[in-house]
């Protein structure tokens, strides 16, 4: 499987919570990142790649 969920960084608390599961599409657009996974959800968020744990199949979103 090649999905990874994403979570997004709140930085007043400095805990990620948790964005989308199953994520197997992520493109930056100019107005921030859309996602779409495996069970047709999409989003799009006004974010920016902060860390990516591909082996843990995860990704980190901070919010600009």
């Amino acid at each position: 499987m090649c999905e990874a969920n994403v979570y997004l960084l709140n930085k007043e608390t400095n805990q990620c919570e948790l964005l989308l599961e199953a994520v197997d599409k992520l493109v930056p657009q100019a107005n921030g990142i859309y996602l779409e996974n495996i069970f047709g959800e999409r989003r799009l968020v006004n974010a920016y790649i902060s860390s990516m744990e591909l082996v843990q199949h995860k990704i980190i979103l901070a919010q600009v």
